[in-house]
């Protein structure tokens, strides 16, 4: 326990997260249960890198079934993680630029995958 408080004593770089807005422990949870999940990540880091993405790449990319697919997806869209726009027959996401969670780990999440 004394190990931990000497951690966040010296932890500086908690002075750099920007969150203006109140957050729920439940908001949170499901945010890291979303990003707990290596298929997940890798989803959000390909929106990182290349803005809005059509699930048929997805399922070019990771080559799972389309519920497998559907699943994680639902998993980001319910943590506000990613949002959808209908285009004709196909669902795409971006991420959500208003979760402020998320624009905080970004560049810890650019690092990692």
């Amino acid at each position: 326990m004394k190990e931990a408080l000497k951690i966040l004593e010296s932890a500086e770089d908690f002075e750099s997260i920007d969150i203006s807005e109140d957050i729920s422990i439940d908001v949170l949870r499901d945010i890291f249960y979303a990003l707990s999940d290596k298929v997940r990540l890798e989803i959000i880091s390909l929106l990182i890198d290349n803005g809005e993405m059509c699930v048929c790449k997805f399922q070019e990319i990771f080559k799972i079934s389309q519920p497998n697919l559907s699943f994680h997806l639902g998993i980001l869209r319910k943590s506000g993680l990613v949002k959808t726009r209908r285009k004709g027959t196909w669902m795409n996401y971006s991420l959500n630029g208003e979760n402020e969670v998320l624009k905080n780990l970004i560049p810890l999440i650019k690092k990692a995958v």
